[in-house]
């Protein structure tokens, strides 16, 4: 549990810090993939955007 909580605070530093320029330098100062970095941006800006919006939709059928 402390990793996934350590990482979770690495990964939003990462997000943070992203200027929307700056993958390259953000992988090589994180020691990363800049494809990690692509992801990690991509899950918050839609973890920030469901909690600023909220849920409009249920997942349920009715």
């Amino acid at each position: 549990m402390g990793m996934v909580w350590k990482v979770s605070l690495r990964d939003r530093e990462i997000f943070n810090e992203f200027n929307g320029k700056n993958h390259h330098d953000l992988a090589h100062k994180f020691g990363v993939s800049i494809q990690w970095i692509y992801s990690v941006v991509k899950r918050i800006r839609k973890e920030e955007l469901d909690r600023l919006q909220g849920k409009l939709f249920d997942d349920e059928s009715e």
